[in-house]
């Protein structure tokens, strides 16, 4: 307690009024009674008790704080474990749609090539076609033109020509009688003259069958 002058108040001593003044006092060997002994101890013991629950409240408080911080990094693992799945997960799936894309890509390309291919074919072929029709129309032109400028004649002559050939070659080869029996003037002898006259009938037989005109148009 503080006095007026803020000064700590103290106890009147008896001694004071005598003139004696206390410099220095010393209490020694002192023998407390066995009621403030009890207190004593038990005020240690609930100090003792107090430090340790305190201790055990600190104890525990690091405890939960190590709890916490240990289920927080559990956790912040956790979700960073799952990011690197998502991440990875999404990296494979655009990975994949990429190949696909690309596949797809491929394959269109593949099949506007073959397309392409495919036409240029079907051109050249028709082109081809175009160039053989006209080389036939050209052709066939070219020999109607000269057929019916000659009037057939260098075909007609090479038709003349063979068929007298194998008339030549087999009058050559006839086998003619040495003796022949018969009425004067009515019997064949195989004379020149009948060879002629039967070479003259296959000729025109020949002509006949091959329907074409022996004379030559002006």
């Amino acid at each position: 307690m503080l006095d007026e002058n803020g000064q700590p108040t103290r106890k009147a001593q008896k001694f004071i009024n005598f003139g004696v003044t206390v410099v220095d006092a010393r209490i020694t060997d002192m023998q407390p009674n066995r009621k403030f002994v009890e207190r004593m101890q038990l005020k240690q013991k609930a100090s003792a008790d107090r430090a340790i629950a305190r201790e055990q409240r600190i104890q525990e408080q690091e405890q939960r704080l190590l709890a916490i911080a240990k289920g927080e990094r559990e956790v912040a693992e956790r979700q960073a474990q799952a990011k690197v799945e998502q991440i990875q997960r999404t990296t494979e799936a655009q990975t994949e749609k990429q190949l696909a894309i690309t596949q797809a890509e491929k394959l269109k390309e593949q099949a506007q090539i073959e397309r392409e291919t495919s036409e240029i074919h079907l051109e050249k072929a028709k082109i081809e076609a175009q160039t053989v029709k006209t080389l036939a129309d050209a052709e066939s032109y070219k020999k109607r033109v000269i057929l019916e400028a000659d009037n057939a004649l260098a075909q007609k002559l090479d038709a003349e020509i063979k068929i007298q050939t194998l008339w030549a070659q087999a009058y050559a080869k006839r086998a003619v009688p040495t003796n022949v029996f018969g009425a004067a003037g009515d019997t064949p002898v195989g004379g020149d003259g009948e060879v002629r006259a039967f070479m003259q009938m296959l000729t025109l037989d020949a002509a006949k069958r091959l329907s074409y005109e022996r004379d030559i148009k002006k």
